[in-house]
């Protein structure tokens, strides 16, 4: 076998072991609840802002509350690092007026706001709750 026979084996055989390891950046796996008052929070959708920039990852809340962030569809996870949490809850229907806040005693009068605001992610486990919480002016 000549020697550029054997290069082009080698080569290949490379390549080949580059193209089967996995891709992208590692993940660290963010689950957790949205709340307001105690109560789930539906259709809640929370965006997960790297202070250092780059792709945001996303989740949305189910009827339960309950949310599992997303880097990709069909890829989980968000890249470890400090964040910026966004927040906005979606509309049931497209002629709803606007949020449909849990119904205990007086309605709030401040700002609504996310707690917590920012966080950090580790490359594991991740377990967030987020509380929406009244922000007296």
């Amino acid at each position: 076998m000549s020697i550029n026979k054997i290069s082009l084996t080698l080569a290949i055989g490379c390549l080949t072991l580059a193209g089967c390891s996995p891709s992208g950046p590692p993940m660290g796996f963010v689950s957790g609840s949205l709340t307001m008052s105690g109560q789930p929070i539906e259709n809640g959708s929370i965006e997960f802002v790297p202070l250092s920039g780059g792709r945001p990852s996303l989740a949305l809340s189910n009827s339960d509350g309950e949310y599992e962030a997303y880097y990709l569809p069909g890829v989980a996870g968000v890249i470890p690092g400090k964040y910026k949490i966004r927040f906005e809850i979606g509309k049931s229907s497209p002629s709803d007026a606007g949020i449909d806040r849990p119904k205990r005693g007086r309605r709030p009068t401040g700002k609504l706001v996310l707690e917590p605001s920012e966080i950090e992610v580790l490359a594991d486990t991740n377990e967030i709750h987020f509380q929406l919480v009244e922000q007296n002016s």
